[in-house]
């Protein structure tokens, strides 16, 4: 959960280090966006606007039951903070807690498709998030495993 924090903050605060950031520094980068290879990869871009991200988006929102989460529902934006707040107002704790996960996760993506050269599907992508996601409530009702310390120990 910190490290979904952060993330957050670095991606509400515009401070991803996504292609035009990297160009702007002058850094070497290969201009494209890592998941649809058609744009040039902005936050806006990476989480709103590329085909890939949206097709993760449909699937999550089919999931959670969520017409928010819904690309097709979206009013177009030029600002990923707003974006953000627009979708989760009036959304549970659940529909929040979602939506940072699938933000997070198609990060993870675009990072492993840059950096380690695997290519995952969409609905790899979203198990992932569901997969997290039940890890986060068992772990909000106290179902998490307990770990014998004295146990290990031996």
């Amino acid at each position: 959960m910190p490290r979904c924090k952060f993330f957050m903050w670095l991606l509400l605060q515009d401070r991803m280090w996504t292609v035009a950031r990297l160009q702007l520094r002058g850094w070497e980068n290969n201009y494209f966006c890592a998941l649809c290879e058609r744009s040039m990869e902005t936050a806006i871009h990476l989480f709103i606007e590329c085909l890939y991200a949206r097709r993760v988006w449909h699937l999550v929102a089919l999931w959670s039951n969520s017409l928010k989460l819904q690309p097709s529902y979206w009013a177009t934006s030029s600002d990923i903070e707003d974006w953000f707040h627009i979708m989760i107002i009036g959304g549970n704790k659940d529909t929040h807690s979602i939506s940072i996960l699938a933000l997070w996760h198609i990060w993870k993506e675009r990072n492993a498709r840059v950096f380690i050269t695997t290519r995952n599907s969409e609905q790899v992508v979203l198990t992932r998030i569901k997969d997290e996601f039940a890890n986060w409530v068992s772990a909000q009702r106290g179902n998490h495993p307990r770990i014998d310390i004295a146990s290990m120990s031996n």
